[in-house]
């Protein structure tokens, strides 16, 4: 029997073998590149950016359409209103 729960930003319990192998795959792709960072504050930069490029590619959103939008967005949005900009809940 499957089990199957609802998790914050609309995931079920269903999705994380998925979201495992995504994270797997971008972690074997940027392992050697995390070593160009320049510093350790460079490498957390680029491990956030892997991290929602991953996050829009497991939504089905293409992550250049999804950082162009929220690059020009994110300025005038509201703040009590930015996780509209979130990947799950990101409308184009």
């Amino acid at each position: 029997m499957e089990r199957t729960a609802a998790l914050p930003g609309g995931w079920s319990s269903g999705d994380e073998q998925q979201r495992r192998r995504a994270w797997h795959a971008s972690a074997r792709s940027g392992r050697k590149n995390y070593l160009f960072c320049g510093s350790d504050a460079g490498g957390q930069r680029a491990a956030c950016v892997y991290t929602i490029v991953e996050s829009a590619k497991t939504c089905g959103i293409n992550p250049q359409a999804y950082l162009a939008d929220v690059l020009e967005r994110i300025a005038d949005h509201p703040i009590n209103k930015i996780d509209a900009l979130l990947p799950w809940l990101w409308i184009q």
